[in-house]
């Protein structure tokens, strides 16, 4: 719902706008004015509300992003090193089960719509590379089947 009146606000702003200008040009009768103040009031309202879920959207994105990279940015030069092996042991398992439970937080703050599609994207694209590696892949894979990622699925 949040993703639909986001991507329509302004044609929500615009229809508003043009009953106010349709009450305006056809000359309303002042009884009627009541109307006109009231669109006018919910086009003021709407907006006002609009920006400042957007403000408060961009701090929560903007925690989480940060949060997220950074976490990343502390197991990015192990799942290097995993991903040039042919054979994983315990410990490169527990590396990927923690970077799988990353992946599925950030696919969770995605599916809520608190994560930009494009920063996603990018995001799945970073998981795609790692699960090239036949191991990864199907640790992954079995992983999956246990439903623990929130509803993740990437597939190659």
């Amino acid at each position: 719902m949040k993703k639909f009146l986001y991507r329509r606000s302004s044609s929500i702003i615009l229809l508003i706008g043009f009953a106010i200008i349709l009450f305006v040009f056809f000359k309303v009768d002042p009884n009627e004015w009541a109307i006109l103040v009231s669109l006018l009031s919910a086009l003021i309202s709407f907006v006002y509300f609009y920006q400042q879920r957007k403000k408060e959207e961009l701090k929560i994105f903007i925690q989480l992003f940060e949060k997220f990279n950074k976490r990343y940015d502390q197991m990015n030069n192990d799942l290097n090193k995993i991903f040039k092996k042919s054979e994983l042991n315990e410990d490169d398992r527990i590396k990927l089960y923690d970077y799988f439970n990353l992946c599925g937080e950030e696919y969770l703050y995605y599916s809520r719509g608190y994560i930009f599609d494009e920063v996603w994207e990018s995001w799945q694209n970073g998981m795609k590379y790692f699960l090239k590696n036949e191991q990864v892949y199907k640790l992954w894979k079995e992983e999956e089947k246990t439903k623990s990622y929130y509803g993740l699925k990437i597939h190659l």
